[in-house]
């Protein structure tokens, strides 16, 4: 392949279950300093798609060198392996400010989605509507929103969060309606490289068996893409995403049940890593 292609990395949303990609994504950036030391993973990236918590971690992923910030994933694990569950296990309460929204505000108050210099697309759900709410790069009328504010739109899942206001529209958790944005990435990424070859970095926050309404949508995505990866010669498509077995897991558990998928699929990760070389090599 030629190392002209573009690289979407797209995570499903999931809670505290975000420490799964993120573990996925700390292991390709310690490879990818074995080729550059240093090297960060958002040199590598060219758009980030997320929902829910993912638009979070997407978020801090995209942000990184603007105004010094430099969040790496293995820093934003540990804040998801000391923290998770007070984030996203904590109901609202009327009479204080959600530890979440807190810390969202103290981290990217003073950032509006203008200042990123990467290609986003993070997804909100308008309660009123009943549909998506995407935020993206390419909306002029959005650029002076916070960032804090996006991600707290795109993970405000009622019982937990409060809806967000932005504008007249009322914004809950994208998981709502698409818990897997790969398939609106691959989408948004083909905007601005229309002939470029691309590759899709799909990663989940666990399937069940026995999945509900929001992990459905997310296989059906993830099986519309394998279909058209068979067809594509200009898709190059990735999933990782681990089997669970039970609904609830402590952070650390699931740290060490990614760990094990890793090392299951690294004929896989492997592949990855090879473009990851090539493309490093010509970006950094």
């Amino acid at each position: 392949m030629s190392c002209k292609y573009r690289v979407v990395v797209s995570i499903d949303g999931g809670g505290k279950k975000g420490i799964i990609p993120l573990r996925i994504l700390s292991f390709l950036e310690e490879q990818l300093h074995a080729y550059i030391p240093g090297a960060h993973l958002s040199s590598w990236v060219d758009v980030y798609g997320g929902t829910s918590t993912s638009a979070i971690i997407a978020g801090a992923l995209a942000v990184s060198g603007v105004g010094g910030r430099k969040h790496s994933p293995t820093e934003i694990t540990d804040l998801y392996l000391h923290r998770g569950e007070h984030f996203f296990d904590s109901p609202k309460s009327p009479h204080s400010v959600h530890p979440l929204n807190f810390l969202l505000e103290h981290f990217y108050g003073d950032l509006t989605l203008g200042q990123i210099r990467k290609h986003f697309l993070f997804v909100s759900y308008d309660l009123d509507k009943d549909e998506p709410y995407l935020f993206t790069d390419s909306q002029h009328h959005i650029q002076q929103i916070s960032v804090a504010k996006m991600m707290q739109a795109c993970c405000a899942m009622p019982g937990f969060l409060e809806a967000v206001m932005i504008g007249n529209k009322r914004l809950a958790d994208g998981a709502l309606t698409t818990k897997n944005p790969s398939k609106l990435a691959f989408q948004y990424a083909r905007v601005f490289y229309p002939d470029d070859p691309i590759v899709l970095i799909s990663i989940g926050t666990g399937k069940l068996q026995a999945g509900t309404f929001e992990e459905m949508q997310a296989e059906e995505q993830h099986e519309t893409l394998s279909e058209l990866a068979k067809k594509d010669a200009k898709l190059v498509y990735f999933r990782f995403n681990p089997e669970l077995e039970a609904r609830d897991y402590s952070t650390e558990q699931l740290l060490a049940l990614t760990d094990v998928y890793i090392q299951e699929n690294l004929r896989s990760i492997e592949r990855l890593l090879h473009l990851m070389e090539i493309k490093a090599g010509r970006l950094l």
